[in-house]
């Protein structure tokens, strides 16, 4: 196992069972998907001031475009990855509702963290057929993953 995932699995056994609170990050109190995102890399020295774009808890129910797809096209240092070579550290996007607007961090072994509204933060699997039809794509962050 590699120090990234180590770091990382160290990590989100930290926020594991954190409550969902839109737009927190307190471990233990609350937080959501994207700033768990943000905080796991931090923590794992993947990035540092990780700033995501703006957004709504529910922007996937009536937005025509993906705002966290949008940012990850401007940000062209945060390479594309196929769903065979994610590593540990690559944030995975998945479709809920209309457009993609749920992130996770891989973890590697098929795993990734991530936090969902009803059951805070938790651990699944990319080839959980739940995830796995509704994968939008994943990208590794500069110099990691």
């Amino acid at each position: 196992m590699t120090a990234i995932a180590q770091e990382l699995q160290a990590a989100a056994a930290r926020w594991k069972g954190t409550p969902f609170q839109a737009r927190a990050r307190v471990c233990g109190a609350g937080v959501d998907c994207v700033q768990l995102a943000a905080a796991l890399l931090e923590e794992a020295g993947l990035a540092q001031g990780l700033r995501f774009p703006p957004y709504t808890v529910d922007f996937g129910d009536h937005a025509d475009a993906s705002p966290l797809l949008a940012w990850f096209k401007a940000h062209p240092d945060w390479a594309a990855v196929p769903l065979p070579d994610i590593e540990p550290g690559d944030v995975v996007v998945f479709r809920v509702g209309k457009v993609a607007n749920h992130v996770g961090v891989a973890l590697g072994d098929q795993r990734f963290c991530h936090c969902l509204r009803g059951h805070g933060v938790l651990i699944s699997r990319l080839d959980d057929p739940t995830y796995a039809r509704r994968f939008a794509g994943a990208f590794s962050p500069p110099g990691g993953g």
